[in-house]
């Protein structure tokens, strides 16, 4: 309860629209406030000299040009507090109507209010903000005759809103014994973090940052607890006033009278996004550490065994020497080759490093060349240019060439050759019709790589991206996952499908892809 309990509230309203006179009603029915009314300034300007019992000036915005005071009805005034209330729909600048309705001085009180003709919740937030006002008021009058202790509480009060004013962090807080418990307060801080002007924030209640991907699990954590009337921490994704995300750190807590009496909620908001994007770069490199951490246990442990093995076995049988050394060559190339996919996701991860006009065809030729064809031959039928980072690009193609020649030469008939086409993919869709033609109604949207190799089951089309999966002996399960990797990081889509001779196809989407024609 207040230290200084105000006596019964004495309002005039002054105005002439349908705004005013709902007010008149539905404040006349409150406890403890009388109502007096008047049509015009002048006449409200008269009422306030001739009647010093009057504690409050509710003031309909627009009654004068501009909402402006003249110097007289401040006068009038003598301090007493001034509420400006507006229809929502309004075009008058809530900072203009303040400051040119006073506020001149530390012992002028002057606010706002947007509200909706004929909505209680914002009519009972006016009343709210009366009575806080005009108590605020008796107080300040009052010290004179009262003691060095109720100096000191005024000035301790004061002193408690400035810091708030000061604080870097949001600040809000709401009054619960109003439907929807609405915003009251809110300081600089809240306002700067959520891009919202008070005058959009005061009277509604905090749910308006929520949006679309608000998780709605600690928004009913934080519902429970003011119901419980208890302290909640949360982490939220909120939207600021232009829409852009943003995660929000928000403590809630509430405040009590001298009696135990819930009067307010306290509501502590910071931004940590910075600190989330770091937490989840974390996380994922925590992933990629056990992700090597396997291979290293595991994958690199066979071959190493084979080659050991067989070492030991051209040691003892000489007869047999070369043909062992050959298996530990080929277990030493798989090490080599395992080392190298690894060290290209522990460098790289996701990271783009520049992105630039690269010249596909002399990149796919050039990868081309440092792969272990075998005898397989590349059907190079895209030329043109795409926006890529080259060197990324470059690991893709080569990764795609490796799988192919690694696993589509099992289902090549001996009389034919390990072929390997690279062309691009035409239409909005990035696919092939029914009849197996590239659409050709728009601009190209992507490439693809097939082989007519043994191709891959359905089943399987999916699994084939995930981390170290692989089908045979030879490959170090991560040539697919790095493809992957960086498709994602460009931004693109990759799909695994049937190509045209039943083998295996690729079809990168998504791409800025120039033709020559």
């Amino acid at each position: 309860m207040s230290d200084f309990p105000a006596d019964a509230i004495s309002i005039l309203l002054v105005g002439d629209g349908s705004l005013v006179d709902d007010l008149a009603d539905f404040l006349s029915d409150a406890d403890e406030l009388t109502v007096n009314t008047e049509s015009t300034l002048e006449a409200g300007q008269t009422r306030l000299e001739a009647d010093p019992t009057l504690d409050c000036l509710v003031l309909e915005a627009g009654l004068t040009a501009r909402g402006a005071l003249p110097d007289d009805v401040r006068e009038a005034l003598g301090g007493r507090p001034v509420i400006v209330v507006a229809d929502r729909q309004t075009s008058l600048s809530p900072v203009a109507i303040v400051d040119s309705a006073g506020a001149t001085t530390s012992t002028d009180t002057v606010d706002y209010l947007r509200l909706e003709p004929g909505d209680r919740t914002d009519y009972a937030l006016l009343e709210n903000r009366l009575r806080t006002g005009v108590e605020g008021t008796h107080r300040g009058h009052r010290l004179e005759g009262q003691t060095v202790e109720d100096r000191a509480w005024v000035h301790e009060a004061q002193l408690k809103s400035a810091a708030m004013d000061a604080a870097p962090i949001g600040i809000q807080l709401s009054d619960p014994s109003v439907p929807d418990n609405p915003v009251v307060y809110t300081n600089e801080g809240f306002q700067r973090l959520t891009g919202y002007p008070a005058s959009e924030i005061l009277g509604r209640n905090c749910r308006f940052l929520q949006g679309e991907e608000t998780d709605p699990e600690p928004v009913a954590q934080m519902r429970q607890a003011i119901a419980d009337e208890e302290p909640v921490s949360v982490e939220l994704r909120n939207y600021r006033r232009d829409g852009t995300p943003f995660w929000n750190q928000i403590h809630i807590a509430p405040i009590r009278d001298d009696e135990g009496e819930l009067t307010h909620f306290v509501g502590f908001q910071v931004d940590i996004t910075e600190r989330k994007r770091k937490e989840q770069e974390l996380q994922a490199q925590n992933e990629r550490l056990e992700q090597f951490a396997s291979v290293v246990s595991h994958d690199l442990r066979n071959p190493l065994s084979v080659a050991a093995s067989y070492l030991e076995a051209a040691q003892t049988e000489a007869t047999h020497a070369t043909e062992h050394l050959e298996a530990v060559a080929e277990a030493h190339d798989r090490m080599e080759r395992l080392i190298e996919d690894l060290l290209v996701l522990a460098r790289d991860g996701q990271q783009i490093d520049d992105i630039g006009p690269v010249d596909f065809q002399s990149l796919a030729d050039q990868c081309w060349q440092h792969v272990s064809t075998a005898e397989a031959t590349l059907v190079l039928e895209l030329d043109g240019q795409i926006q890529a980072d080259a060197d990324r690009l470059a690991q893709l193609l080569e990764n795609l060439f490796r799988n192919s020649i690694e696993h589509g030469a099992t289902g090549v008939a001996d009389t034919e050759r390990l072929q390997i086409r690279v062309g691009p993919l035409e239409g909005g869709s990035g696919g092939r019709d029914t009849q197996g033609d590239q659409d050709d109604d728009s601009g190209p949207n992507g490439f693809y790589i097939e082989d007519n190799g043994s191709g891959i089951p359905p089943e399987l089309r999916t699994k084939i991206f995930e981390e170290g999966y692989t089908t045979g002996e030879d490959g170090s399960g991560l040539g697919l996952q790095i493809v992957r990797t960086i498709v994602d990081a460009h931004g693109w889509s990759i799909t695994a499908t049937e190509g045209t001779d039943g083998g295996a196809r690729f079809e990168i989407t998504g791409v800025d892809l120039e033709l020559r024609r």
